[in-house]
């Protein structure tokens, strides 16, 4: 959260991003919420790993998600876009939006 407030400040950083180990792997929901509160003012962003299931998690503590696999065929990103798993995600956000 430190260096985020320090890239939001100083560097007037567009948008923080936070995000996982690698492709596909969940973004530390306490991490978006700390970050969030050091950067009020910015923008804070999941950068991977949000699933229908972390949705509501991760949009409760930050402002957005960056999601790509999550859509793809069996969840492999080299995978092409699974109409079902993006139609499920999009009812998921949806309904998160709405409470």
């Amino acid at each position: 959260a430190d260096m985020a407030k320090s890239c939001s400040q100083r560097a007037m950083a567009d948008a923080i991003i936070i995000s996982g180990s690698a492709t596909g792997s969940a973004t530390n929901v306490d991490e978006l919420r700390q970050t969030k509160m050091a950067c009020p003012q910015t923008p804070v962003l999941a950068g991977s790993g949000v699933t229908c299931e972390s949705l509501a998690d991760v949009l409760s503590v930050c402002d957005g998600a960056i999601v790509g696999s999550t859509f793809k065929e069996e969840g492999y990103v080299e995978n092409p876009i699974d109409p079902r798993r993006l139609g499920k995600f999009m009812e998921v956000f949806n309904t998160c939006i709405q409470d």
